[in-house]
């Protein structure tokens, strides 16, 4: 299993249909109904038969809603099957993930940094980010928002994944404004 933390979206949720029943159990599906804090991007999950005494899955895709305070959750799902057998259960849901960043720069690259002054354009500028959490984060989206006594030259870089414990390092272009007093920049 996966950690998953507040506000990740498409994450793959797999549901384990267990029949407890003597009788196989077929056409089996799932009414699946966003609760707080999972939204479901599907309404239905077929998950076709489930053995007498035995089990089948289905993986479905859902998002954790912002701001949820890691625990577990319970949310209702009900099971539909063959001749109109209908029964609502709740699953429990572990939120159990964090994200926890830090940030560093230096001008340059790691390997290679420089020193520059006032005025100078197209500078390599190294981010090194950290996920000190625990769960990886998805589909990361870096926004470069300008501020004195930097001009960034691109609006915003797609990451991808940060895994947790994993330095990603990310190398923008940027200008530093002619009207900077050398400390500081």
């Amino acid at each position: 299993p996966i950690l998953v933390a507040s506000g990740e979206n498409d994450i793959q949720l797999t549901i384990l249909v267990k029949n407890l029943g003597e009788n196989l159990l077929s056409n089996v599906s799932l009414i699946l109904q966003s609760h707080y804090p999972i939204q479901f991007l599907q309404e239905n999950a077929s998950v076709g038969f489930v053995p007498a005494g035995g089990y089948n899955y289905v993986t479905v895709i859902a998002n954790v809603y912002k701001n949820v305070t890691p625990g577990v959750y319970y949310i209702p799902v009900t099971l539909t099957a063959y001749n109109g057998f209908k029964q609502t259960f709740t699953m429990p849901v572990y939120i159990l993930g964090y994200v926890n960043f830090s940030a560093s720069s230096i001008w340059g690259t790691t390997s290679s940094p420089m020193v520059v002054g006032p005025g100078e354009n197209n500078v390599p500028l190294t981010i090194i980010l950290q996920n000190a959490g625990t769960a990886t984060v998805t589909n990361a989206t870096i926004v470069f928002n300008s501020q004195y006594p930097v001009e960034f030259l691109q609006k915003n870089l797609t990451i991808g994944n940060i895994p947790p414990g994993y330095p990603v390092t990310i190398t923008v272009l940027a200008n530093v404004y002619p009207n900077v007093t050398t400390e500081g920049v």
